[in-house]
């Protein structure tokens, strides 16, 4: 089943903050912190590379849309920052051999 929420809170961190609770009650406390752990460990490992990736994780979960940026927003926001801003969020060199 697919359904959309509208989240026109004039607040900018009244919007953020319903959409972090709507993810948490669809996932459920546990799954929620489990897949945070995770998502934010493969962030910094360098195995999430940009916003559309993490798209793509969120989406098997049941995920998309204003959600994820909030996701984003609150548990990675300097990384979301450099990759908004074209720059590579761990380094150049990051992840390669040489």
């Amino acid at each position: 089943m697919h359904y959309e929420t509208k989240y026109d809170q004039e607040d900018p961190n009244a919007k953020r903050e319903a959409a972090i609770k709507d993810i948490r009650e669809w996932m459920g406390d546990d799954r929620y912190d489990t897949v945070t752990s995770g998502l934010i460990a493969a962030i910094n490992a360098g195995q999430i590379k940009n916003f559309e990736q993490l798209e793509f994780f969120f989406s098997i979960a049941g995920t998309s849309g204003y959600p994820v940026r909030a996701w984003a927003e609150v548990h990675v926001p300097d990384w979301l920052t450099k990759i908004e801003h074209g720059d590579d969020p761990l380094g150049d060199h990051h992840g390669r051999n040489e």
